[in-house]
């Protein structure tokens, strides 16, 4: 009977606590990885948004390992900077939203930068190598903001107010 009476508390609890809104993450819960991504993200959001495609390159490039993106790769990033600068309208704002830790060696950041015209969504894969260097392996730039949204859990309202 006991252990019939802790199975019900037990699933009691579970459904209850399903039930109950989403909070937010507690201040203070960036991971510490010894690198600072928000800074590069910064910087890197700032060159795209003044019109310099190949400084914009060049960053990603700078913390990439030896041979950075290969010839077609990097026509194509200095396209898309471009397409961002003459068609986006005024930078707004850039935002690192959120990361997924796929290892203690391995973070993908998400980063949002408002312009008046649309909104661009970018990633960047940093690994840590045998020596400890912090290098991008990756780096995605989409008007798909939808993607996000595919990552973000949905916040539950309260009771309707009316």
């Amino acid at each position: 009977m006991t252990r019939v009476l802790v199975v019900l508390v037990v699933l009691a609890s579970l459904v209850l606590s399903a039930a109950a809104p989403a909070a937010d993450p507690p201040k203070g819960t960036d991971p510490n990885i010894g690198f600072d991504y928000r800074a590069f993200v910064a910087e890197h959001a700032k060159l795209v948004a003044g019109g310099k495609g190949d400084k914009a390159l060049e960053h990603l490039e700078a913390q990439m390992p030896t041979g950075g993106f290969v010839p077609a790769q990097k026509e194509d990033m200095k396209k898309r900077f471009a397409l961002i600068y003459g068609g986006a309208g005024k930078h707004t704002g850039t935002e690192v939203v959120g990361y997924k830790r796929l290892s203690s060696r391995m973070y993908r950041f998400f980063a949002v930068s408002h312009y008046d015209k649309m909104v661009i969504l970018t990633s960047y894969l940093f690994i840590r190598d045998a020596a400890g260097t912090w290098e991008l392996h990756s780096y995605t730039v989409s008007d798909q903001i939808d993607e996000l949204e595919k990552l973000t859990p949905v916040t539950p309202l309260g009771p309707p107010r009316d």
